[in-house]
């Protein structure tokens, strides 16, 4: 779950930095930006910290949530 998790996360940010300064699409976006330049680079370490650390606790919530169900600790009623 964590593996999936991570890379889908870093996937997805990758591939919208991706879009917003490096493709042919990014002039599109300009007049929608704050910020023109591209991120610093103590400014992108920052945000995939914080990024990945937010991933990895909703994969622990999530686990927790698939054992419960599993174990039968928390129930859900198919017929509603």
């Amino acid at each position: 779950m964590l593996a999936r998790n991570l890379i889908a996360t870093w996937a997805i940010c990758m591939t919208w930095d991706y879009v917003l300064y490096f493709s042919p699409l990014a002039p599109a976006f300009k007049p929608y930006k704050i910020i023109d330049e591209y991120p610093s680079l103590k400014q992108v370490k920052h945000d995939c910290f914080w990024t990945t650390i937010a991933t990895v606790t909703g994969t622990m919530v999530e686990w927790m949530l698939c054992h419960w169900y599993a174990t039968g600790f928390l129930s859900f009623d198919h017929r509603l």
